[in-house]
């Protein structure tokens, strides 16, 4: 048994090698490798495929190998599985040690105590590959700027529909909405589990990186009438460039301020600053959530987490606190309501609809800066 193996060793000969080394020892996630980043399977630790609970490998997965599944994550530190080494642990329940014996094995590498002096090439670029890459990237670009050169300003005739989904939220159209967000009137919509194609108006907003670098667009689907459309998954994030990255980022809603709010749904960011006054961007999903990164010049970062009866929201909302609070102020906000009976949670938006600024207190650390 080879205990000492070099982990890091190991990690560098996988890179761009992890489409092979899963397919053998992980072979029930092989179709989760056919379109990396968009394609969920069937969790195989517990069997589903409903929704987030999916399991799915990241976009750069055939590079290092790192997926998730937001429910075997909760058990795993709360995050996703970072590489393949972690997938492979996870998946067939293997220390560190196996699982870095197994991949050296599969990629025909020493072992053991020798495997720490064994040189390791850098990994060649397979050319179709990076071919395919680049289509791919070039696609996604023409893609993005078709979506939004076939926008409409939220203020537009056309755009009712958008204004009626903010009415339904009680959220004013100001102007910081129409530099935020754009109407669609008719954005393709694919379901991934039937697998069709449909067309939905819809609210889009840029998505930025965690340095402030338009990565992609956010979509909600609605339906003429303002309500959230009918389909599995009304809320989706466009693909990006393989350059870009969205771990970190968020909807900026706003210029970055010394005390910056995050919370999870753009909806719910828009009802803080309704609520506050403060700025609050929008990560857009739980995990989003945790990963995110304030700009330099944040001196305190208030989060303002959703409370669900799964916990997923108050988790996420730890998870950051944890990791940030050695760098700014963080302080977490919870809506002040109990969940009603046989519903899901309560969220910002809500205490907004129901209270309106009664419903929030400007955070102590906010008045600290401001006076």
């Amino acid at each position: 048994m080879a205990k000492n193996i070099d982990a890091e060793m190991v990690r560098r000969a996988a890179t761009n090698r992890w489409g092979q080394i899963l397919a053998k020892l992980a072979p029930k996630l092989a179709d989760a490798l056919k379109e990396p980043g968009r394609t969920r399977i069937e969790c195989p630790k517990h069997a589903s495929q409903h929704g987030r609970d999916g399991f799915r490998f990241y976009k750069d997965a055939l590079q290092t190998g790192g997926g998730v599944c937001n429910t075997c994550r909760n058990s795993w530190g709360g995050l996703g599985f970072k590489d393949g080494l972690e997938i492979l642990r996870w998946y067939n329940g293997w220390e560190l040690w196996e699982a870095c014996e197994e991949v050296a094995a599969v990629l025909g590498l020493e072992g053991g105590n020798q495997a720490r002096n064994v040189a390791v090439p850098a990994p060649t670029p397979d050319p179709t590959a990076e071919e395919k890459r680049q289509r791919d990237d070039e696609e996604c670009r023409v893609m993005l700027q078709r979506v939004l050169s076939e926008s409409l300003p939220l203020d537009d005739p056309r755009a009712e529909a958008a204004r009626l989904y903010f009415a339904r939220r009680a959220l004013p159209v100001g102007e910081i909405d129409l530099a935020t967000y754009r109407f669609h009137p008719a954005l393709v919509h694919f379901d991934e589990k039937s697998k069709q194609y449909t067309r939905w108006p819809a609210i889009i907003a840029i998505f930025s990186d965690a340095a402030g670098v338009a990565c992609t667009l956010h979509r909600t689907y609605i339906t003429k009438d303002g309500m959230p459309a009918p389909v599995y998954e009304n809320k989706k994030m466009m693909r990006y460039r393989s350059s870009r990255d969205v771990r970190g980022g968020a909807i900026r809603i706003g210029p970055a301020t010394s005390v910056l709010g995050i919370a999870e749904g753009w909806e719910n960011a828009r009802s803080v600053t309704a609520g506050t006054g403060m700025t609050c961007w929008a990560a857009t999903t739980a995990v989003l959530l945790e990963q995110f990164v304030p700009p330099d010049g944040v001196e305190a970062l208030v989060i303002w987490a959703d409370l669900d009866r799964s916990n997923t929201g108050q988790l996420s909302a730890r998870k950051l606190r944890l990791r940030l609070m050695a760098q700014v102020h963080v302080q977490i906000r919870y809506p002040a309501e109990h969940i009603p009976a046989g519903g899901k949670g309560v969220d910002f938006n809500d205490i907004w609809k129901e209270f309106g600024t009664a419903g929030f207190s400007v955070p102590e650390i906010l008045q600290k800066h401001v006076a």
